[in-house]
């Protein structure tokens, strides 16, 4: 590799650490607002005149508030009940969180979080260097990212005692943690599962307008 080619590389890299950077700001920003201006600016994030999906915020329950202490929700997922019940939206919608009484163990699901996860290994292998277990990569660092620097690691069968807040699906699924998992899984953090690698969140907000400031920045 010339001077040129490492010139090139170092302009790459600066600009995806800068669109990083500032999809960190914009979803810090949003995680600020009041919970219904949140959602609506999520939704408006996750939309562009060309996305070819689409997603709307359902009317909340009368008894979202109940339920959702029913169900022990964290505080900020019981908050977003109480204003809107999950989103309708079209099959490819990157958010499609589920209605508050479709919550529930993923255990309960068919297929199962740990049914995806051992699918996906059985066909490409596991790649977090530790057998039975998946890499949990902290969220907002490039270099984690880059490197596959895990934070933790978790058994699939655990995320079957996490609620899926999103459906279960092959290519994918996210799962809120009702009680904690350990130093780095306290309790209400959502953990984001693609194609073998889980994504760790603080929280429901945290996860949610990380999809919106990301969708948002590649526009």
């Amino acid at each position: 590799m010339g001077l040129l080619d490492i010139f090139r590389v170092g302009k790459v890299v600066t600009h995806v650490a800068k669109t990083v950077k500032n999809q960190r700001i914009a979803a810090q920003d949003l995680r600020a607002l009041p919970m219904p201006q949140f959602i609506e600016q999520c939704l408006a994030g996750m939309h562009s005149e060309h996305a070819p999906w689409r997603g709307q915020a359902r009317v909340a329950r009368a008894d979202a508030q109940t339920l959702a202490a029913d169900k022990r929700l964290p505080t900020d997922l019981a908050d977003f009940y109480t204003h809107c019940d999950g989103f309708a939206s079209s099959e490819d919608f990157p958010a499609p969180v589920l209605a508050l009484a479709e919550l529930k163990l993923g255990a309960d699901h068919a297929p199962a979080p740990s049914q995806v996860i051992q699918a996906f290994w059985k066909e490409h292998g596991n790649d977090s260097g530790r057998e039975g277990q998946l890499m949990v990569l902290p969220p907002d660092n490039l270099l984690a990212l880059m490197n596959n620097d895990a934070q933790t690691f978790v058994r699939p069968a655990a995320m079957d005692m996490m609620v899926p807040i999103v459906p279960v699906r092959e290519d994918g699924f996210a799962v809120v943690l009702l009680a904690g998992a350990g130093e780095h899984l306290p309790a209400g953090s959502v953990l984001q599962y693609e194609n073998g690698i889980v994504t760790r969140y603080d929280d429901f907000r945290h996860w949610l307008a990380n999809w919106a400031s990301l969708l948002g920045s590649i526009r």
